[in-house]
C-alpha cells in the first residue's frame, strides 16, 4: 500500500503550517512526520497478510478478529469507515510512540502543548525513545516532574488510513476491539483542545461498543475479563482522584489523612446500568449519527443526569427505610 503524492504533500503542508502557527522547531514537526509516513509506506492490507504463509497462526487469528471488529464498528456503532484498520504494520519496537508528560514542581495540572490539528494536549510524542528522554529531560532540568510513556498505538483522526500496528497484537482480543472503538470514537467526533471531553466519549464508547459486541458473539469469557480489567482501571483512578483531593486540600500545618477528603459517592449498583443506557442512547448515539455535538445532545445529558439522582435519592431512601 502506497503514500499518494497527495497525502506526501498533505504531510508537508501540515509539517510546515505547525512550524508557523505553534511556533515548535521544524526538527520536532519533522522527527514526527518521517515517522508517519514510515508506517504508511510500510503497511501491508489484511487481506494479503491474512492469506501470507509466513504469518504466523496467533496473528492471524488476531487481524481476523480485527477485521470483524471493524465491520461491526461501521455497521452498527455508526463509526468512520474511512480505510483505518483495514491495513496491518509491522515494527521492531516495543511501542510505536513515546509520549512525554511533564507538570510544573507540587502541581497537578500538567503541562500543554498546541498543535494545529489536535489542538493543545497534555503530552508531546516523538518516534524515538531517546528524543523522548532527552526532551523530558531538558524539562526536568528547568524543574518539571517528568514522565515518559511508551504508547502502542495513535490516531491521525481520520486524515490517514490509520493502520494496525503489531504493538497491539499480543493484546487479548477484546482489548484491541476496544482499542478499535476507541481510536475511531476520536476519528468521529474531537474538540480540539478538550482533552478531557474527547478522552471521556472515546472511552464511553470503546466499552459501551466492547460490551455490546462480545454480547453479539457470546463471548462472556472475555466479556468478564473486560468488566474487571475495567473495574481495576476504575479503582486505580478513584486512588489517584483521592491523591489528588489530598494533596489539593493540603495546607501547611494542617494534618492530611482520609477523613479530611470527601470522598466520592458510589453509585447504588441499580442505577448504573439505566445511566449507561440513558447516556448511549440519548447523547452517544446522536453525536456517532450526526457527527456534532447539539444544544439537544447537552439537554438529553441532563436528563440523564437527573434521572441519576433520583435514582441514587430512592436508593438512599430504601436502604435508611430497610436499615442497610
Amino acid at each position: 500500500m502506497k503514500m499518494t503524492s497527495l497525502k506526501v504533500l498533505r504531510v508537508t503542508v501540515m509539517l510546515l503550517s505547525a512550524t508557523q502557527v505553534a511556533g515548535c522547531g521544524i526538527g520536532y514537526y519533522w522527527q514526527a512526520a518521517a515517522g508517519h509516513l514510515k508506517l504508511m509506506r510500510e503497511r501491508r492490507p489484511l487481506p494479503e497478510v491474512i492469506a501470507d504463509p509466513a504469518t504466523g497462526p496467533e496473528i492471524r487469528r488476531k487481524l481476523e478478529i480485527a477485521r470483524e471488529v471493524v465491520g461491526y464498528a461501521h455497521r452498527v456503532l455508526l463509526l468512520p469507515d474511512n480505510g483505518s484498520y483495514r491495513s496491518y504494520v509491522e515494527i521492531d519496537r516495543e511501542y510505536v510512540v513515546w509520549n512525554v508528560f511533564a507538570a510544573p514542581e507540587f502541581s497537578f495540572e500538567p503541562r500543554t502543548w498546541c498543535f494545529p490539528v489536535a489542538g493543545c494536549v497534555s503530552y508531546r510524542g516523538y518516534f524515538d525513545a531517546s528524543r523522548a528522554r532527552d526532551y523530558a529531560e531538558r524539562l526536568s532540568r528547568q524543574g518539571d516532574d517528568v514522565f515518559v510513556g511508551g504508547v502502542t498505538a495513535y490516531s491521525t483522526l481520520g486524515r490517514f488510513d490509520d493502520p494496525l500496528l503489531s504493538t497491539i497484537i499480543e493484546l487479548p482480543s477484546y482489548q484491541i476491539a476496544g482499542l478499535i472503538f476507541h481510536e475511531l470514537a476520536h476519528q468521529r467526533v474531537y474538540v480540539k483542545g478538550d482533552s478531557q471531553f474527547n478522552e471521556g466519549f472515546a472511552s464511553f464508547v470503546e466499552r459501551e461498543g466492547l460490551h455490546r459486541w462480545l454480547r453479539s458473539i457470546n463471548d462472556e469469557a472475555s466479556l468478564r475479563s473486560a468488566r474487571l480489567a475495567l473495574d481495576r482501571l476504575g479503582q486505580a483512578q478513584d486512588l489517584l482522584m483521592q491523591s489528588g483531593r489530598i494533596w489539593t486540600n493540603f495546607t501547611p500545618g494542617t494534618s492530611v489523612t482520609p477523613k479530611n477528603v470527601q470522598q466520592k459517592e458510589k453509585f447504588w449498583p441499580p442505577c448504573v446500568n439505566p445511566m449507561t443506557t440513558c447516556v448511549w442512547a440519548g447523547v452517544v448515539r446522536p453525536i456517532l449519527t450526526t457527527g456534532s455535538i447539539a444544544g439537544s445532545t447537552t439537554r438529553a445529558l441532563r436528563r440523564c443526569q437527573f434521572m441519576t439522582m433520583m435514582c441514587r435519592l430512592l436508593a438512599s431512601s430504601w436502604k435508611a427505610w430497610a436499615g442497610t
